[in-house]
């Protein structure tokens, strides 16, 4: 998705436990193209973290928090009526 003239990549991965590879928010993964690469936002920082590394992390933790929130309200909005219909059709049918 394009955010702010940037562009990210965000998944949401549903597991039964934690997964030890996703730095930021619960089962979300968000990624961001930079000049440098991809890379992976991260939400938290280390005790022993240089002061620019904490201020990154917090500014990550903003931006993870927004593109969260778009993410939901358009499943809500978008997917989430497509859905219930196709539920409602499929139940019709079994009805016969």
């Amino acid at each position: 998705m394009l955010h702010e003239g940037r562009r990210f990549s965000v998944n949401f991965t549903k597991s039964d436990g934690q997964m030890l590879a996703l730095f930021n928010r619960g089962n979300w993964q968000i990624r961001a193209e930079t000049n440098d690469g991809i890379k992976e936002l991260r939400a938290r920082g280390f005790n022993d973290c240089r002061p620019e590394e904490r201020e990154q992390a917090e500014e990550d933790g903003r931006m993870i928090d927004k593109l969260i929130d778009f993410c939901i309200c358009d499943w809500d909005n978008e997917v989430m009526p497509e859905m219930r219909e196709h539920l409602e059709e499929q139940k019709k049918a079994l009805q016969g």
